[in-house]
């Protein structure tokens, strides 16, 4: 089987609002990687619609046995993607 990969590039606006809500909420920076997974945002951007998978945890826990999150972690997600989705919005009202 082939699976294309698809990416966008990391200057893209949605990795920068990701950034910034993340360096707001921890102090650190994000540090985009590809994913060596096969995931459904690959039909997004084969469409021209700008998609990132990104969350909470370790990679390396990601779908293996065991898989498993901090609270501390899930929390700081949560409140990051809220502030992601936040200015979104905020960004498209001004439009």
């Amino acid at each position: 089987m082939t699976i294309e990969t698809a990416s966008i590039d990391v200057n893209h606006e949605l990795i920068k609002f990701i950034d910034h809500a993340v360096k707001e909420v921890t102090g650190f920076a994000v540090k985009p990687v590809l994913c060596p997974g096969f995931l459904n945002i690959r039909y997004f951007i084969g469409r021209g619609q700008p998609a990132v998978a990104w969350g909470s945890g370790e990679l390396d826990y990601a779908h293996a046995p065991d898989e498993n999150i901090k609270l501390d972690d899930l929390k700081t997600w949560t409140i990051a993607s809220s502030l992601i989705l936040i200015r979104l919005l905020e960004r498209k009202n001004l439009q």
